[in-house]
């Protein structure tokens, strides 16, 4: 009897452990989004969003532009950017040492609630989902004459794309090992190749669902409850890998980092691309242009 009842408690206790890392996770999540979204303030001048943006010749073209911008990027970081970088390095690699015992930690209190939440915001992350999405939202804009939403998907549909070719470049340069049955004490790595196989790092659904986070959450920085609805439901997609042991703990970590500052890079060039001067063709008594100017 005394024996069931500390196994018991120590079921309870690991239970609680769980908990707790899962609401500082969220913590975070929701203050790094207020802080983002402050910082985002301060950087550009486009707390309504942007707009402006047509899927015309200049936007496909950005693709190819703004890919080698970001990875330029780097010759012209600034303190603050490679104290970030360095931080991620340092948090990851330590995730990365005890990788194998976090995992086997999580898959011991992985429970029928764990697996449902999972379940729910897997799609979140799905490529299929999230296209089908963008390609409604850009559908709703065109309809309704809503610039804000049509900018809104042409921005999360290049992130995501250009966030995919990061993805899968790496996955194939790595060929890490994921963490299922056969693996779940050895995260090893093939190196690169071309195998269609042991695509473990990084993970594609924290990847995808932070890069569509990142755009929302920045076209929409000015209704309050949106940047931390945002990134709470990509953080979610990000552990529900964890759940469902198909990643591990650093792949989600990295994939979440690579979604977020892809698709913040893709919004900034976006911000700055932008023209201050807006010419608006209006009818009222009559047919003219309508000049505005921001600055």
């Amino acid at each position: 009897m005394l024996r069931w009842h500390e196994r018991e408690s120590a079921a309870l206790l690991d239970k609680l452990k769980l908990l707790i890392a899962f609401t500082i996770v969220l913590v975070l999540t929701t203050f790094w989004a207020l802080l983002a979204q402050a910082c985002d303030e301060q950087e550009l001048d486009a707390t309504q969003g942007v707009t402006g943006i047509g899927l015309n010749l200049h936007y496909l073209k950005g693709y190819l532009t703004h890919t080698g911008s970001i990875l330029a990027s780097p010759l012209s970081w600034s303190q603050n950017s490679w104290l970030t970088f360095a931080g991620l390095v340092i948090v990851t690699t330590a995730l990365a040492s005890e990788e194998d015992d976090i995992q086997r930690w999580i898959q011991r209190n992985r429970t029928r609630t764990t697996d449902r939440i999972s379940r729910t915001v897997k799609p979140l992350g799905d490529k299929t989902v999230m296209l089908g999405s963008i390609a409604g939202l850009y559908a709703y804009a065109k309809l309704f004459n809503d610039d804000h939403a049509k900018a809104t998907s042409l921005i999360a549909l290049e992130s995501t794309a250009i966030t995919a070719l990061f993805t899968e470049t790496i996955k194939h340069l790595t060929h890490k090992h994921r963490p299922g049955p056969t693996h779940i004490d050895d995260a090893s790595w093939d190196g690169p190749s071309f195998k269609k196989e042991n695509l473990s790092f990084p993970s594609g659904h924290a990847a995808h669902s932070f890069a569509i986070a990142t755009v929302v959450a920045s076209q929409y920085r000015d209704r309050g409850f949106v940047p931390p609805l945002a990134y709470t439901a990509a953080t979610l997609c990000a552990l529900s890998r964890l759940n469902d042991n198909k990643h591990w703990i650093s792949d989600v970590v990295i994939g979440a980092a690579l979604g977020h500052f892809t698709a913040k890079a893709v919004f900034e060039l976006h911000a700055k691309e932008t023209t201050n001067l807006n010419i608006t063709p209006f009818f009222e008594d009559g047919m003219g242009l309508m000049l505005s100017f921001r600055f």
